[in-house]
């Protein structure tokens, strides 16, 4: 039994024109696609006055036994989502951002989300991302008692505490 499993996903990001002066437009990932095998990154899914949506590129979803207690939580959740990794791109000028990660792990998205320099966005998990990672959690997810370290009882007659002097 694999103790990890991979399934590919499509990003699709929406570029809208803002009307700012520091920043011509905002880049976001709005949604999953299936993953198109050969398609060449950044291709135009549709477009209206003021935005175009791309199929970005492909990245695989990949699922650690180590982690299932986070993937249940994310389950668990009013509606499970999947987070996009956007980072940044100085190699397109026309592209800022290429797709990076894409988890089901909330704190793994929290800790891209922390470094200040990637954008970080939630998109609803379809059913069948769901149902595989739900049946990656049932077959592998084992509870873990949680250890709490017992403070020892302090004893006068050893003396205070280290580096103290009498």
């Amino acid at each position: 039994m694999s103790s990890s499993e991979t399934q590919q996903v499509g990003i699709v990001v929406e570029r809208r024109k803002l009307n700012n002066p520091w920043q011509e437009f905002s880049w976001r990932t709005v949604a999953l696609a299936p993953a198109i095998e050969h398609a060449a990154p950044w291709l135009v899914l549709n477009r209206s006055e003021g935005w175009t949506r791309y199929l970005a590129g492909i990245l695989p979803i990949l699922l650690h036994r180590t982690e299932t207690a986070s993937y249940r939580d994310n389950l668990g959740g009013a509606e499970p989502r999947v987070y996009v990794v956007l980072r940044a791109d100085s190699s397109s000028d026309e592209f800022p951002y290429r797709p990076y990660l894409a988890t089901v792990a909330p704190d793994e998205a929290q800790t891209h989300l922390e470094n200040g320099e990637d954008v970080v966005d939630a998109v609803p998990m379809t059913g069948e991302i769901a149902a595989w990672v739900t049946s990656f959690v049932e077959r592998h997810h084992v509870e873990t008692a949680v250890y709490k370290r017992q403070r020892k009882p302090y004893d006068p007659r050893k003396g205070g505490p280290p580096g103290e002097s009498s």
